[in-house]
């Protein structure tokens, strides 16, 4: 049953992207289609997401744990966001293409100049009234602890002169994360086969700092504090 679960979904989720794709391509309608392929695809997933605190809206930095590549559709349900993600991450087949397609700011973690060009990106973003989701663990976890936190990032929002926002994620279903050596094909196998997948955004608030080092031991603290409580 859970192999017969996965070829349906992953139909479903190719269906739904072929329809969709075509009308990224429209500007105006960038936003609304992302959202509505988002909540598709959860739907396809059997996907609960339920939202904690108070969303973000305007112009921000938005700093998360990061757990697994599904984390990206628990925040563009709700909020218009664009990600810094690893470049690795584009020549996923439909992921990929969705993600790029959605303005994402891809990075090469290898490079420190490259680095440098990023922070400009999420400058730019944020001036223009846009979110940016940042994940500084610059890798994914288990779920139930969070890697120190990179500041290179951030220093965007030391040049913006505003708090960074930050959330929490948290899945109930034991497999989800995406972490380690752990091989992609057998992990997305389980993940389509799963009965259902609950998942949780918590919205926690903001923190200021006055460099990029004491931003990022802030946070990851503030973050690190929430996700192991209820580990």
């Amino acid at each position: 049953m859970r192999h017969v679960r996965a070829v349906l979904r992953i139909a479903g989720i190719v269906a739904v992207t072929s329809a969709l794709l075509p009308f990224l391509f429209v500007s105006r309608w960038r936003s609304r289609i992302i959202r509505t392929w988002a909540r598709a695809v959860a739907r396809c997933l059997a996907l609960h997401v339920t939202v904690e605190g108070t969303p973000p809206r305007g112009g921000f930095v938005l700093v998360s744990n990061h757990i697994s590549y599904l984390d990206l559709l628990l925040f563009v349900q709700f909020i218009d966001v664009v990600f810094v993600a690893m470049s690795q991450l584009r020549p996923v087949p439909i992921l990929g293409a969705i993600v790029a397609k959605a303005g994402t700011i891809f990075i090469d973690r290898s490079s420190k100049r490259d680095a440098m060009r990023v922070v400009g990106d999420v400058e730019s973003v944020v001036r223009r009234g846009g979110g940016v989701v940042l994940f500084p663990e610059a890798t994914s976890s288990d779920g139930r602890d969070v890697l120190p936190f990179k500041p290179a990032l951030l220093e965007s929002a030391i040049r913006l002169g505003q708090p960074v926002q930050y959330a929490v994620l948290r899945y109930q279903q034991p497999g989800v994360a995406w972490w380690g050596d752990i091989p992609i094909v057998p992990q997305v196998l389980h993940v389509l086969g799963l009965p259902r997948i609950d998942a949780t955004v918590q919205f926690c608030g903001s923190v200021s700092a006055p460099n990029r080092r004491e931003l990022a031991r802030k946070l990851w603290l503030e973050v690190r504090r929430r996700v192991t409580s209820v580990s």
